[in-house]
């Protein structure tokens, strides 16, 4: 098993001609070798600004965000978060993604718009392996913002979820 006996111009060059969307994963690999090795975060954001796929690739988005919320951008975070949703990311890629802006939302005080993303990952993938701990967290929430009805339904669905 060699997954890297090409060297990455070659694989970039055969991935690009291909049009394939695994270039997307080895733009995120580059950067994360060029990270390891002491690349600045403003550089590695710099290189990824002006790479397309940062606009079309979830994931690479996805890892933009990432890096604007370690150097404190904020707002461009939360603009390449929304942006990744938009560009049909995985299912697991969506809950992160869901997480980390209602993580935000929170921290600005948008309890209300936290709770609505909450509410979103769950009706989108009723599988999510931490329902419970989720609906907690959504009631707590709910009771921050002053939506006691919320909460109560929020209750009576954790209620249902442990029998």
């Amino acid at each position: 098993y060699y997954p890297f006996r090409k060297p990455m111009a070659w694989l970039e060059m055969e991935l690009t001609e291909a049009k394939s969307s695994l270039l997307g994963w080895l733009l995120i690999q580059r950067v994360n070798q060029a990270l390891s090795q002491g690349t600045e975060k403003p550089q590695a954001i710099d290189f990824l600004e002006q790479n397309i796929l940062s606009q079309t690739h979830p994931a690479v988005c996805e890892k933009l965000a990432d890096l604007y919320v370690s150097v404190n951008r904020l707002e461009e975070a939360r603009e390449a978060y929304e942006r990744a949703l938009l560009l049909k990311p995985t299912r697991d890629q969506q809950n992160r993604l869901l997480l980390n802006l209602a993580k935000m939302d929170q921290q600005d005080g948008n309890w209300a718009q936290a709770l609505n993303r909450m509410k979103t990952l769950l009706s989108k993938d009723p599988s999510f392996p931490q329902q419970t701990m989720m609906l907690k967290r959504m009631k707590q929430l709910a009771l921050q913002a002053g939506l006691k009805q919320e909460a109560a339904a929020i209750e009576s669905q954790l209620a249902e979820n442990e029998k």
